[in-house]
């Protein structure tokens, strides 16, 4: 089956959930895609304003203060890999690295509460928010157990390769926080 959920909600509950899981998981994926395009440049803007990559990646643009160099750069990666025809190599890369980044934000989250962590004012403590990334933990491992020994294997390889590039790249002086503006 190409789609299985929504193969499943079609024989159940006929076209309509068919169509219903089909316009939830493109919404979905649009909402992903969206937040990807917004967030990924930026990472690689950030690498260049640290020394860690060319500093043309750390120019903004002039008039909409973006890094236009690193959201082009991010986006002609993204046609090249979606466009060999299978999405198999990004889906083993993506599961196991996106899991493994949202398990160390839940783990910078109950650090950082943990720590009292202050900038400015009075920090943010919402209810519950060290069991509730706690819990977050243990379903990710959990999840994690379940990925496949290529899934782990994919993202080894990328993570071999950027450590690799780091490296080999020696770290130019970071810029200036008065420079950075994110």
């Amino acid at each position: 089956a190409q789609a299985p959920l929504a193969d499943a909600a079609g024989r159940f509950l006929g076209g309509a959930g068919l169509r219903f899981v089909l316009a939830g998981a493109t919404i979905s994926m649009l909402g992903y895609i969206s937040g990807d395009m917004l967030a990924s440049p930026r990472s690689l803007y950030r690498f260049a304003c640290d020394g860690l990559l060319p500093q043309g990646y750390a120019r903004l643009h002039p008039r909409y203060q973006t890094p236009t160099l690193a959201i082009w750069t991010h986006a002609v990666l993204v046609v090249l890999f979606a466009s060999t025809g299978s999405f198999l190599m990004l889906v083993l890369i993506a599961n196991v690295a996106t899991l493994v980044v949202y398990l160390l934000a839940c783990l910078a989250a109950i650090r950082l509460t943990r720590l009292d962590v202050r900038i400015e004012g009075e920090p943010f403590h919402p209810a519950g928010a060290v069991p509730i990334a706690a819990a977050a933990c243990v379903t990710i491992v959990a999840i994690l157990f379940s990925a496949t020994w290529q899934e782990f294997a994919a993202t080894g390889v990328t993570v071999f390769v950027a450590a690799l590039i780091y490296a080999l790249r020696r770290p130019a002086k970071a810029l200036s926080h008065e420079q950075v503006s994110i």
